[in-house]
């Protein structure tokens, strides 16, 4: 999952350009090594966007969630089932009906002055029936309720929790529902 900066055409560029430099990354690194190709993500976006040599330029990046699926069979209980490696985004597990977090990076990929200073790796023993979820700040931010104020993540998590019985089809409309109710309040 991308989530790149700008808005209109600007934010449709860094959307094509940060797509073909995962697909670079990836196509030169693999999957094999998620912090090899956290790190060429993040180099090869510094190179193509960020221009030390242009003084007051702009600082591009993106915020990046990667999950990796691992195919080995369930029956080999040491190898992780998925690999997580977040950049500014979190991933999130319902599994049993609960819910778990997993913090990514603070920082995203790409910026040249806010470099991202290692990448979290974390791994994941799937079940069936696990749900897995990643969002980026253009839903938390919508701003909505009496106040204005943008939708979170809390209110984002209970909407999970709430929903945990439905339907992915369901859970999107579900979620969609809720927010749009939530903007029509301001």
């Amino acid at each position: 999952m991308l989530d790149c900066t700008g808005h209109g055409m600007p934010g449709a560029l860094m959307t094509m350009v940060g797509d073909s430099i995962v697909r670079r990354a990836i196509s030169e690194h693999g999957l094999s090594q998620p912090e090899a190709l956290a790190q060429a993500i993040d180099r090869l976006l510094r190179a193509a966007l960020n221009r030390a040599d242009v003084p007051g330029g702009f600082d591009h990046g993106m915020d990046i969630g990667i999950i990796i699926l691992n195919p080995a069979p369930p029956r080999v209980p040491r190898l992780p089932q998925a690999l997580f490696i977040g950049a500014g985004i979190d991933l999130y597990r319902l599994q049993d009906g609960q819910l778990c977090g997993y913090k990514g990076g603070r920082k995203g990929v790409g910026y040249a002055r806010r470099r991202a200073s290692g990448f979290c790796i974390q791994e994941l023993q799937l079940k069936a029936g696990d749900r897995l979820f990643m969002s980026s700040d253009g839903l938390f931010d919508q701003s909505g309720g009496e106040m204005g104020y943008g939708f979170g993540r809390s209110r984002f998590e209970a909407q999970l929790r709430k929903t945990v019985t439905l339907t992915l089809a369901e859970q999107m409309r579900a979620l969609e529902a809720v927010l749009l109710a939530y903007q029509q309040q301001h």
